[in-house]
């Protein structure tokens, strides 16, 4: 899992996928562990979304939590803003910011952001993706510059992201 962090400032590389709300409601289902999808969505209707910062997957009342206990699922969601008139949302853990650790990615987790930067981000280097990874939370202490370097190499020893497709499954 990867959390977003509402109250800290700076960059970060991502990618916008153009996609209808239920099929939003649905990745979001699949992120939480659904064995099966439901007919039901789980976000509040998109209206109430885009009027408000941020707000809850509890259909009672989406301006809290539906269970303030299980604070490190996906159950906040986050309006960002538009983008050439469409709204721009993720969703991210149930809590404030200072209470969620970050634990060390594996592998695999970190390849694929590697090439997922790359195809999106064609002008950044190998280097300036190493360098932006090792200051991430849950890298930064966890993880060496040495052994972040050996993973963001493919079995031919080129730079991830170059040439390379890491395949993901949902």
């Amino acid at each position: 899992m990867a959390f977003v962090r509402s109250t800290k400032h700076g960059q970060s590389y991502g990618r916008l996928f153009l996609i209808a709300f239920p099929q939003f409601d649905q990745v979001l289902q699949q992120e939480r562990g659904a064995e099966s999808l439901s007919e039901q969505p789980i976000c509040p209707p998109l209206s109430y979304i885009t009027e408000h910062a941020f707000c809850y997957t509890n259909p009672a009342n989406p301006s809290l939590p539906e269970d303030a206990s299980k604070r490190l699922r996906y159950g906040r969601i986050l309006n960002l803003g538009t983008k050439h008139g469409c709204p721009v949302l993720t969703f991210t853990a149930i809590g404030a910011d200072d209470e969620i650790n970050p634990a060390a990615p594996c592998r695999e987790y970190l390849q694929a952001i590697a090439c997922g930067i790359r195809e999106a981000f064609p002008a950044v280097t190998p280097g300036q993706i190493r360098e932006y990874l090792l200051d991430a939370d849950g890298i930064r202490e966890n993880i060496s510059a040495e052994q972040l370097s050996q993973w963001l190499r493919d079995n031919r020893g080129k730079d991830l992201g170059k040439n390379s497709k890491v395949e993901t499954r949902r």
